[in-house]
């Protein structure tokens, strides 16, 4: 994961191969926050929800992810046009060699997303943003007319 120094401006002379081990959840911060300031009163506990994979060298390879549904708790993994949940243990698919970049949320210990109605979310979803771009393309295709 990741690359060594040195070679290409001071950034990787070649792709670390070598499994970095992380957890997929409870990867506690806490010791390494020195002001309580800084933690606000909390432990700063975060939980993993995806990892982007990188299969090749420096000078090109291919992309992969996994990500973890919100709803479900599922890991699911993402290759080009192909979906599929992982089967049994995740620690034993996700953390792997390939691993590039980890994406991690703390845990809010005042919010509780098993109570969240992602279903409402999504349906009321804001598509103001949509709209204006679809508005823009049909008045760009009236000036044409």
């Amino acid at each position: 994961m990741g690359y060594g120094f040195g070679g290409m401006g001071g950034f990787g002379g070649g792709k670390i191969d070598g499994v970095v081990d992380f957890p997929l959840e409870g990867l506690d911060m806490t010791r390494y926050t020195g002001s309580e300031d800084q933690k606000m009163g909390t432990e700063l506990i975060y939980d993993c929800y995806a990892v982007s994979n990188h299969m090749g060298g420096t000078g090109g390879g291919h992309y992969t992810a996994y990500a973890k549904h919100p709803i479900s708790g599922k890991w699911n993994s993402y290759n080009d046009s192909s979906v599929h949940e992982v089967g049994g243990n995740p620690e034993d698919v996700v953390v792997s060699d390939s691993a590039y970049n980890l994406f991690y949320r703390r845990r809010d210990p005042k919010a509780d997303a098993g109570n969240t109605n992602f279903n409402a979310i999504q349906q009321k979803a804001n598509t103001a943003f949509l709209d204006n771009i679809e508005a823009r393309r049909k008045a760009n295709v009236e000036k044409k007319e």
